[in-house]
């Protein structure tokens, strides 16, 4: 019975030993200007993996918003449903939570220039889409924005 035991032990030592290291993590960065009013919208590149978004503002006459010009979401498209769900962080410090099937807005601009929003697949196996959209009524001026998207 100790053989047996011991060597249910090698094999598990042995498996563990030869786990595959894991994969570098990919950085998909999206970098663009916005008019008010205008759109840009990006595929979630995994699918039934966590993605974390970044997502910086900084406006072109050269002013900084207030509290903050950064965004933040862990977002995660089902893989069945193709529903997106997240947990976002809002310029101001606040925390949103949510699925596409009660809300879209993942994050927004505290000063109210823009929200990032998210779209489910619209077919199984499909991806789902963040758009960051810029207000038309909020600001008149043209804003540069920085999405990272890591998985």
């Amino acid at each position: 019975m100790k053989t047996i035991a011991c060597l249910a032990v090698i094999g598990v030592l042995a498996a563990a030993a030869t786990a595959a290291p894991a994969a570098a993590a990919t950085r998909v960065q999206y970098a663009f200007t916005l008019a008010p009013g205008a759109s840009k919208s990006f595929p979630v590149p995994a699918i039934g993996m966590p993605v974390t978004l970044s997502g910086t503002i900084s406006a072109q006459n050269g002013g900084t918003q207030t509290p903050s010009e950064l965004v933040g979401a862990l977002v995660n498209q089902d893989q069945k449903s193709g529903q997106v769900t997240w947990i976002g962080t809002n310029s101001n410090g606040s925390v949103t939570v949510g699925t596409t099937l009660s809300s879209k807005v993942v994050v927004s601009y505290a000063f109210g220039n823009a929200v990032i929003t998210a779209t489910p697949a619209t077919f199984v196996g499909g991806h789902s889409t963040l758009t960051v959209t810029q207000s038309a009524t909020q600001t008149s001026v043209s804003d540069a924005y920085t999405i990272t998207l890591t998985y």
